[in-house]
């Protein structure tokens, strides 16, 4: 009876290891799979908007640059890095939002219509011209958010994207929580958002986790991070074998 015990406690841990082999397995897998897409460009964007857009593109002929993500033209300075983490909760669904001129906006609206995408878009028309620009508002003496992001030179979204950065990203970046109570629009580098009486702190992932970063327009900090998780992985699977 011990002996019979023993043996289905022990099945019941090879169980368990084999598990938890399969989950760290298919993990791999997704990881080499974006690993293999972030060598093929320089966008942080995930690998499934970025196969949407290429569908797009591809049947409706129109180049992959005309239909820029937000995120493809936004970047923190260099020398602000130390707020990159709150950038990226700040803009993140902002950044993964699909940008569609005039010119091309009648077939891409019709080609979203009448696809099922097995997935999620946003997309934002984006006007010819655009009205003259309202700066955001200083409430502080502190920089704002906005002051520390980049666009993409070069691009034809940028006078619409100053806009919206203005109204988007007018958060003071403060210092301390006393200070982030005086102000009605702020942020902390932890990553604590406020907008006047709502509040946000989504710790799912870590502020400093470059696999979730999805600004800028090179990738090469975010392969470093994916590969040094994967070697992680391959670490916790050699050890269950």
């Amino acid at each position: 009876a011990e002996l019979d015990q023993a043996n289905a406690d022990h099945q019941n841990q090879l169980t368990e290891l084999d598990h938890q082999r399969r989950g760290l397995d298919t993990e791999a897998t997704m990881i080499n799979d974006e690993l293999r897409s972030l060598r093929s460009r320089q966008s942080n964007v995930p690998r499934q908007s970025l196969e949407l857009r290429t569908r797009l593109c591809n049947e409706l002929r129109i180049p992959a640059e005309a239909l820029a993500f937000a995120g493809e033209l936004i970047k923190v300075h260099d020398d602000s890095t130390a707020w990159e983490g709150t950038a990226e909760r700040v803009l993140r669904n902002f950044a993964l939002t699909l940008l569609v001129s005039d010119q091309h906006y009648a077939p891409v609206a019709a080609w979203i219509n009448e696809h099922h995408l097995n997935a999620r878009i946003v997309y934002f028309r984006v006007p010819n011209r655009v009205g003259p620009r309202s700066p955001a508002i200083r409430r502080s003496t502190s920089p704002l958010l906005v002051d520390m992001l980049e666009i993409k030179p070069d691009n034809p979204f940028t006078t619409w994207l100053e806009s919206e950065l203005d109204r988007r990203a007018d958060h003071v970046c403060v210092a301390d929580v006393t200070e982030f109570g005086t102000v009605d629009k702020a942020v902390t580098r932890q990553g604590q958002i406020k907008d006047r009486s709502r509040h946000e702190k989504d710790d799912r992932h870590r502020i400093d986790d470059r696999r979730e970063y999805v600004l800028g327009w090179s990738n090469a900090q975010k392969i470093d991070a994916l590969i040094h998780h994967a070697q992680t992985l391959l670490a916790h699977t050699t050890e269950l074998k």
